[in-house]
């Protein structure tokens, strides 16, 4: 932690200080001029990157967004036991999405689950758009393991734009279902090296 703060107020110090102390120590106050040029050319270049975060968003805003439910039937040697599920995913968004389907599957931690072990249990369904208020069938899956409440499914899929995207979602009991959509990015080095400057100064 302390090493990462280290780094974030070098990189602050190198933009905002070290490059006026330079003009400084060799023109004296004559360089009151082009240190104002320079604080000005920061200015304009965080506007520029707000701009771009601005445009960013607008996409955003057009972004598909689902709800994932499953279909539980019981059978086999127990009346009881989980035989087949089915996982049904729904746009219930007013923007369209293409060629949807589930690329990996994660434990608890985050960490992929190997293929030839899920593809034992789970059939995926290839999904070429979701229209909206569009519901389809996501995947299968067969007499599912002991651990398939801890699991983290990983779908793939394009927007209107042609974006690639994500979606991650994981059962939490019967009928909950918790989805994590992605976050919007953030582009900019200089107003992430601000809002890193901020967060780790509030810690």
């Amino acid at each position: 932690m302390l090493k990462k703060k280290a780094k974030i107020l070098f990189k602050v110090i190198l933009l905002i200080a070290l490059f006026p102390s330079i003009l400084l120590c060799i023109y004296g106050w004559e360089a009151f001029i082009p240190m104002l040029v320079y604080f000005q050319f920061l200015l304009i270049w965080a506007q520029v990157e707000v701009g771009m975060r601005q445009h960013i968003l607008t996409r955003f805003q057009s972004e598909p967004s689902f709800a994932v439910e499953k279909k539980i039937e019981v059978g086999g040697a127990s009346e009881k036991k989980v035989y087949l599920i089915t996982i049904n995913i729904k746009n219930i968004s007013d923007w369209p999405s293409y060629n949807l389907f589930l690329a990996r599957v994660l434990d608890e931690k985050f960490l992929p689950v190997k293929p030839n072990e899920w593809k034992k249990w789970l059939r995926p369904n290839s999904i070429n758009y979701l229209l909206a208020g569009e519901e389809k069938t996501l995947c299968y899956v067969k007499e599912p393991p002991e651990n398939f409440g801890g699991l983290i499914f990983e779908v793939h899929y394009r927007n209107r734009f042609g974006d690639f995207r994500m979606l991650h979602f994981r059962f939490l009991g019967e009928d909950e279902v918790l989805l994590m959509h992605e976050e919007p990015p953030k582009p900019g080095w200089l107003l992430r090296t601000l809002e890193e400057f901020s967060r780790a100064h509030n810690l």
